[in-house]
């Protein structure tokens, strides 16, 4: 997304119009800069400012919408977003704000308008586990489904399913160290899958077993959260996060790697993880539900 956090949110159903609370503005202007005067909103072009150009929004920033309106003035409480398509999922629109205090200061701001939507995943109902987890991935781009209808949640996730999701959260980048793929066993990827393991073994997140990948093999629990780790520490994710949560709670402590404890502590306490009757069971397997809301509790926590 153009904007990594949003300090106004709204949620609306498709094809529906949601109007903006002028107190929500008047809250975001600091006291230093007075009472809230008025507010200006960028006006879209090419649709440059939306995370999906679906939606109409008619503003720009010569129309000025006053706190306190008079007769002639255009009151903030009549500003309104029109979501007119219908989305397969949630997205998220932002659009940037700057309100103006009385005593002469402007802050600028981004207002998020959450777009509410479906999957298409007929095997993630509602009352699925991991539903939410599942649809914020699907949302941000993270995770997709195994086909156009069905996402397979209980399926086990795979060495190049995972780099690839971590490929996505970092925006899917083209500059790596590697232009050609060294394993034999990955050959036949699409394009996308190739070009993230390159990536991830570039950037130190996993590696391979001489000229093979391995990208079917399944990815156990430590592990994941070990590459997880890698991945907020060597791209800045986490940098200054360093919370650390206790292992002692576990059991099976002693069957966690050596190598792999830290980044086990450090899911921990970050809440992505827990256990299960007493144990984290390392050596098991997580499957696409369960790899789902790590991935969303870690993308909202450190990323997005």
């Amino acid at each position: 997304s153009l904007y990594k956090a949003s300090d106004i949110k709204y949620e609306v159903d498709a094809g529906k119009t949601v109007t903006f609370n002028e107190e929500d503005f008047n809250k975001f202007l600091p006291s230093t800069k007075g009472t809230l005067s008025y507010v200006t909103f960028d006006k879209p072009s090419d649709g440059e400012l939306y995370e999906d150009t679906r939606c109409r929004y008619d503003a720009d920033t010569t129309t000025k919408y006053y706190y306190d309106a008079t007769a002639s003035q255009d009151g903030l409480d009549t500003v309104t977003f029109e979501a007119d398509k219908t989305p397969l999922t949630e997205y998220s629109v932002y659009i940037p704000f700057h309100a103006k205090g009385t005593k002469g200061a402007v802050e600028d701001g981004v207002v998020e308008i959450i777009v509410n939507g479906s999957m298409p995943f007929t095997d993630v109902p509602e009352s699925n586990t991991f539903y939410s987890y599942i649809k914020y991935c699907y949302r941000e781009n993270i995770m997709q489904g195994k086909s156009t209808t069905l996402f397979k949640p209980t399926e086990p996730v795979t060495r190049a399913q995972l780099v690839v999701t971590l490929y996505r959260m970092a925006n899917s980048p083209t500059t790596y160290n590697s232009n050609t793929m060294s394993f034999t066993d990955c050959k036949t990827l699409s394009t996308e899958f190739q070009n993230a393991i390159k990536w991830g073994v570039a950037k130190k997140l996993i590696n391979g077993y001489g000229n093979s990948f391995k990208p079917n093999d399944s990815i156990t629990r430590q592990a994941m959260v070990t590459i997880l780790y890698r991945f907020g520490t060597n791209l800045g994710y986490i940098d200054g996060y360093g919370v650390t949560g206790s292992l002692n709670s576990f059991s099976d402590a002693a069957k966690i790697s050596a190598s792999m404890k830290d980044a086990v502590a450090w899911a921990v306490g970050a809440g992505l993880v827990s256990g299960n009757n007493g144990k984290f069971n390392p050596a098991g397997t997580t499957t696409r539900g369960a790899c789902a809301k790590i991935l969303a509790g870690f993308h909202e926590t450190y990323v997005g």
